[in-house]
């Protein structure tokens, strides 16, 4: 049977710091009788991711690239007893060089611890018989007893007693499971592996080496010849389709600057033009009210004058008069 892929996005927020989280589920893998290619939808997914990845950064402008490739996978390992089944290692196989994977043992509260770690100690001799490429850590990791593949988890969202407090876990007859101990489960180092201590070296992992060997890979299909499917353009075809919009982006960009700057010339003279005509109008203005000014003072100056006249003419026929 074919799995059903659900997606969905998580927000997560611990001591002021936020992370968004995609997560690819695939219910329903290899639960068929025949489990023929039902491995097909992983592979499509991964290479679906890697393949928008790459023709986003194809494009002129990249800084708005969303990073939607996959960068861990958790593949989980029924809890046998016993190393890897044969689908499993075909699964593996296929995608253990496009993918961080990790393995995970479910339901590990199934095993006694004895079984467990047989089972564990089983799955690596199986990996390593097999070239199976898992995740690994940088040489310099301190103490990798706490991140050694694979993770046996047990796993409960219900609450129960414990020590006189709420835990998240199980009750079974013979005693108790807390999903939070790391006695009883790796969650808590599965956990602190993903989202705390290893965050970054799997996306670096992801980028350095599962894309980088995918991308190199399309790259030597297209220098290889032209495709033989007729509907899949190059990437060189596509890098210069980019190129040329950009550059009629860029010449419509120069247009419209051109004329905004031609606009705020015109407005910019014609707002001088108009203070000139103001600056005209006051200064003959000033001059008329100057002409104005220049008549009234010398119309005040003939009459002073005419005054200064009879004055002294009204003194000189006192003063005759005076003498007779």
């Amino acid at each position: 049977g074919t799995p059903t892929v659900q997606r969905s996005i998580v927000g997560l927020t611990e001591k002021g710091v936020n992370l968004r989280l995609g997560i690819v589920d695939y219910p329903g893998f290899a639960v068929s009788l025949d489990n023929t290619d039902s491995w097909t939808p992983i592979l499509e997914t991964l290479d679906h991711a890697f393949e928008n990845y790459l023709d986003e950064e194809a494009r002129i402008n990249r800084e708005s690239i969303v990073d939607y490739r996959i960068h861990a996978c958790l593949y989980f390992i029924a809890p046998t007893g016993r190393g890897l089944k044969k689908l499993d290692l075909e699964v593996l196989k296929l995608i253990h060089q496009k993918v961080n994977v990790i393995l995970v043992i479910g339901k590990a509260d199934a095993l006694t611890a004895s079984e467990c770690e047989t089972m564990k100690v089983q799955v690596r001799e199986d990996v390593e018989a097999h070239g199976i490429e898992l995740f690994t850590v940088s040489q310099d990791d301190e103490d990798d007893s706490t991140i050694a593949q694979p993770f046996a988890v047990c796993a409960s969202t219900g609450l129960i007693a414990s020590g006189g407090k709420k835990v998240r876990g199980r009750a079974y007859p013979w005693g108790l499971v807390e999903v939070d101990n790391d006695k009883h489960s790796d969650f808590t180092r599965l956990r602190d592996f993903l989202l705390r201590t290893h965050t970054q070296e799997l996306i670096d992992t992801t980028c350095q080496r599962h894309y980088e060997r995918f991308r190199t890979e399309k790259l030597l299909e297209v220098t290889s010849g032209p495709s033989t499917d007729g509907d899949e353009a190059s990437i060189l075809t596509r890098i210069e389709q980019e190129k040329k919009m950009h550059l009629k982006k860029l010449q419509k960009m120069e247009s419209d600057m051109e004329q905004v700057f031609a606009q705020k010339v015109r407005d910019k003279e014609l707002k001088l033009a108009d203070m000139e005509t103001q600056r005209a109008q006051q200064l003959e203005d000033m001059r008329q009210d100057l002409i104005r000014q220049q008549r009234d003072l010398d119309r005040q100056r003939l009459e002073w004058e005419r005054e200064k006249q009879e004055v002294q003419l009204q003194a000189a026929q006192a003063a005759k008069t005076k003498k007779k």
